[in-house]
């Protein structure tokens, strides 16, 4: 084992960070409540996606991991923000060479409740009278999105949660 004096150790890793940016937070196993709150509002969108005829949205894993990730950040910070998203954009075009980074966007909301159910419809209700998240939700930005994730983070009485969509082209895939 080699042993480094603990400044050397702490320059090192100022530069990593320096150079390659943070690493990117692993998010920790949803709970069965988490889960739940995810797979509605996965469901609430597709079905609003479908009365406009839009493609429904198919889970990505790794979308719905980065949303998942940025989701706790935000329940941590106390704070909506999409801190990080260019960074989150690029691991997802990395790990599926068929969605391309220009053709992600993110939507983050959070409420005080402990009812799955009319939260999350509450949350779509907020982002569909918005403009951005409405478009980001059904395809106003000029992609067609196909793959999507979302990310549920329950703490403190509320939830913190991350809609992450993207055109995505993998034959076959996602």
């Amino acid at each position: 084992m080699i042993k480094l004096p603990v400044r050397r150790l702490a320059c090192i890793a100022l530069v990593a960070v320096a150079s390659f940016g943070p690493l990117p937070h692993a998010a920790a196993a949803p709970t069965e409540d988490e889960r739940e709150a995810e797979v509605k509002l996965l469901r609430i969108i597709n079905r609003a996606r479908e009365a406009q005829d839009l493609k429904l949205l198919k889970e990505h894993e790794t979308i719905r991991d980065e949303a998942r990730a940025q989701s706790e950040r935000m329940a941590e910070a106390g704070e909506l923000n999409h801190a990080g998203l260019e960074a989150r954009k690029n691991r997802i075009a990395k790990d599926d060479p068929g969605i391309d980074p220009e053709q992600i966007c993110e939507a983050v909301a959070s409420a005080r409740s402990n009812n799955i159910a009319r939260t999350m419809k509450k949350i779509f209700k907020a982002w569909r009278a918005a403009e951005t998240q409405r478009d980001c939700l059904l395809d106003g930005l000029g992609y067609t999105s196909r793959s999507a994730g979302v990310g549920v983070t329950f703490a403190d009485g509320s939830f913190w949660v991350t809609f992450i969509g993207a055109g995505d082209d993998t034959p076959g895939g996602n």
